[in-house]
């Protein structure tokens, strides 16, 4: 009898702590991505910001072309001082690595925002969005 009862504690205690270590490695994942969406839209700003004083939106296009192959970039998209859409790039990945959309939700930090500036005056905004595929990947690989 006491040997089920420590059995049982000995499995809880083991599971309870598995189940930690899932929740803090989870929200860990979570926090790196969004730092890393943050540090994407920074340096995409900084990239497009000659082809936007330029009006070239190819130049942009070409500028932000090897940010959006970066792993957890799913699409970049540059809007104007006046808030068109100047330039947009998604993914080149394969999107059938994708999680469904309710679990990328809860995954992806959300869309991170940086203001274009030039000379003290914002000439724009970078919206950068994160996909799930990159810990998708992960967690199928085990």
């Amino acid at each position: 009898m006491l040997t089920r009862v420590h059995l049982r504690v000995t499995l809880f205690a083991v599971g309870m702590a598995g189940l930690s270590v899932l929740l803090v490695g989870f929200a860990t994942m979570t926090a790196f991505a969004g730092e890393n969406l943050s540090l994407i839209a920074k340096t995409a700003s900084y990239s497009v910001a000659p082809a936007l004083v330029f009006n070239d939106a190819a130049a942009a296009q070409e500028a932000l072309q090897p940010l959006a192959a970066t792993p957890g970039v799913g699409l970049i998209v540059v809007e104007d001082s006046s808030l068109r859409n100047f330039v947009s790039v998604s993914s080149p990945r394969d999107q059938s690595w994708m999680v469904a959309p309710w679990i990328q939700a809860q995954i992806v930090p959300g869309t991170r925002t940086e203001t274009i500036m030039r000379e003290g005056q914002r000439i724009g905004s970078v919206r950068v969005t994160g996909d799930a595929s990159v810990i998708g990947r992960y967690l199928i690989a085990g």
